[in-house]
């Protein structure tokens, strides 16, 4: 076990598993079929239609529905609803740089989202929500979707994301349609950290250093 006595060695200790340290970033396989639909699954499509998730491939129209559609006549009359989602398992551990997503085309022109949440896994038992780049705040990142049923919008995460599971979580009023296509982007994880100790929840004197990991969603002990 890895033991850290300062930020210097702290930071250094990171950038071993940060993507920019050999990481040859490519799709990871929903537009070309690398994942497969044993790998894909949903918490349900929309009523009335075969809208499965392993239709949901970036720039793919596959019959007989063309994108994955959320089951959407569940949730809050008020708030907006994140509970649907669509999961990804991509065998491996494997640095996740980015996401891009599309609607459903053809369409009515409507049957896109416009904003989602992302939550990852190493076990597909702990999940965790991705958050604000700040990440000394809890704050849930929302990230903005698509405006129509065509266009792609891509997002890279900063910092990256180290899991074998995702899922994406579109943002949806009650009976509305919440269609999505999509696309990760990364690369396989090479090396990984198995366990280390540093000061959770602490700052440097300057405030400058937040001793937080979000990539690790494994055990904390004793606050370490």
């Amino acid at each position: 076990m890895a033991t850290i006595f300062g930020s210097f060695e702290f930071l250094c200790l990171l950038n071993l598993v940060m993507p920019s340290t050999g990481c040859k970033i490519s799709t990871l396989g929903m537009e070309d079929g690398r994942i497969k639909k044993s790998q894909i699954t949903t918490t349900g499509v929309a009523r009335g239609t075969t809208a499965r998730g392993w239709q949901a491939r970036l720039n793919k129209n596959i019959p007989s529905y063309g994108a994955w559609c959320a089951y959407v006549n569940i949730g809050s009359k008020k708030y907006r609803n994140y509970d649907q989602y669509i999961q990804i398992d991509l065998v491996n551990l494997t640095t996740i740089t980015g996401i891009a997503t599309q609607g459903r085309h053809p369409s009515r022109g409507n049957e896109h989202v416009t904003n989602y949440k992302v939550s990852y896994s190493k076990d597909n038992r702990k999940w965790t929500f991705y958050n604000e780049k700040d990440q000394s705040s809890n704050e849930i990142k929302i990230f903005q979707g698509n405006t129509n049923d065509s266009s792609v919008v891509r997002h890279d995460l900063n910092p990256a994301i180290i899991a074998r599971y995702i899922r994406v979580h579109p943002g949806y009023e009650l009976g509305n349609s919440a269609c999505m296509r999509l696309e990760l982007y990364g690369c396989p994880v090479e090396e990984v950290i198995l366990s280390y100790s540093m000061p959770v929840g602490q700052k440097t004197k300057n405030g400058k250093v937040h001793y937080k990991d979000t990539t690790y969603t494994g055990l904390i002990t004793n606050g370490l």
